[in-house]
C-alpha cells in the first residue's frame, strides 16, 4: 500500500470514529429509551437488551458490497466511511445501552484463569502463521534457478495431427 494511501485511511478514519463517538454520546438519551427490547412474557430475556445489531450488519454488508463494485475511488471512499459508521455507530448504540452493576458481596466465581485460555491460543494462532510463512520464504524459486522442474508454458497442440 502506498503511503499516500496509507494517510487517505487515516484521513477516513479518524474523523468517522470521531462523529460516530460524538453522535452516540450526543444521542445516547434516546438510545436508552428506545434502543432497547424491553422484556415481557414472550420475550428470553430478563433485562432490557440491547437491539439493532441486524441494521449494521446489512449496512456494513452493503458498504463492503459497495467498495468491491464501484470503480470511483471517491465512491469507494464513501462506501468505507459508511460501512464504518455503521459498525462503529451500532458498537456504541449497544454498548451505551449496557448498565454494570457490580456486587462486592458476590463471590468470585471459579473457572479457568484466562492466560491458560489466551496463552494456547496466541501460540497455535502463531504457529499457524509462522509456519506457511517460513515454508514460502524457504522454498526455491524454481524459475530464478532454471531446475528442470521449472513451469514451463502451455503450447496448444489443437488441430495438429501426427
Amino acid at each position: 500500500m502506498a503511503s499516500s494511501q496509507l494517510l487517505l485511511s487515516f484521513a477516513a478514519a479518524v474523523p468517522a470514529a470521531l462523529l460516530s463517538g460524538v453522535l452516540t454520546w450526543a444521542i445516547r438519551p434516546l438510545l436508552v429509551r428506545i434502543a432497547l427490547a424491553k422484556p415481557n412474557a414472550r420475550s428470553s430475556h430478563r433485562v432490557p437488551t440491547p437491539q439493532g445489531a441486524g441494521i449494521a450488519v446489512v449496512a456494513a454488508t452493503a458498504a463492503l458490497w459497495f467498495t468491491l463494485v464501484l470503480e470511483s475511488p471517491v465512491l469507494r471512499f464513501v462506501a468505507g466511511l459508511v460501512m464504518g459508521v455503521a459498525v462503529v455507530g451500532m458498537h456504541y448504540t449497544g454498548m451505551a445501552a449496557v448498565r454494570v452493576t457490580v456486587d462486592r458481596a458476590a463471590p468470585v466465581p471459579g473457572g479457568p484463569e484466562v492466560f491458560s485460555f489466551l496463552f494456547p491460543v496466541f501460540v497455535i494462532g502463531l504457529l499457524a502463521l509462522a509456519v506457511p510463512i517460513t515454508a514460502v520464504m524457504l522454498a526455491s524459486d524454481r524459475v530464478a534457478t532454471g531446475s528442470p522442474s521449472a513451469p514451463q508454458p502451455v503450447v496448444s497442440s489443437a488441430g495438429r495431427h501426427r
